[in-house]
């Protein structure tokens, strides 16, 4: 092989490490700034249980124009249509974000199957920024405990897991579908 044709794969390799390690220096800013700007929209309840998700109460419409530029790109929006009046799908998708809906009803809704289904949608998103929201945070949470309890973790960790995502209200719940 011939010295240039070396020097330039070389050159090549370095080049494209430089940009990786750019890339991800980038990305670790980027859910930095993305958690001041989320904490400056004063959303309620808001949590950040991951470097890519956040968890919160409903969004208000004003909220939800900011969102994009706080750096979310997907809202998982646990609340049922029925619940608000209206659907926040043309809401969202018209501040450019991807809109995904899980309707989980009430304390009824926070069941096994449903926080599996929240897990395949997470890790569906493969990392990128997620605002996951019902209306005050705490189906969120409950959902996250019971995949936890689910996963293997005891009662207390995934109690605690389940606080960290938002949840408040549903411990008994969690608690009792536990015992079953």
């Amino acid at each position: 092989m011939n010295q240039s044709l070396v020097v330039f794969v070389m050159a090549a390799v370095l080049g494209f490490n430089a940009v990786v390690w750019a890339d991800n220096k980038a990305n670790s800013v980027s859910s930095t700034a993305t958690a001041e700007l989320l904490q400056a929209l004063e959303l309620y309840n808001l949590k950040q249980p991951e470097a890519q998700v956040f968890t919160s109460g409903q969004p208000s419409p004003q909220q939800f124009a900011q969102l994009e530029g706080a750096g979310v790109q997907h809202i998982i929006n646990l609340r049922p249509d029925a619940e608000t009046g209206h659907s926040e799908q043309p809401l969202v998708e018209a501040r450019g974000l991807v809109y995904h809906h899980l309707p989980i009803t009430g304390a009824a809704g926070v069941t096994f199957d449903n926080a599996i289904k929240l897990k395949r949608l997470l890790d569906g998103l493969k990392g990128e920024t997620v605002l996951i929201h019902c209306a005050s945070g705490n189906r969120v949470g409950g959902l996250v405990a019971l995949q936890a309890l689910a996963d293997g973790e005891d009662i207390e960790q995934a109690v605690a897991k389940g606080k960290r995502w938002g949840m408040t209200r549903l411990e008994a719940r969690v608690r009792a579908l536990a015992n079953q």
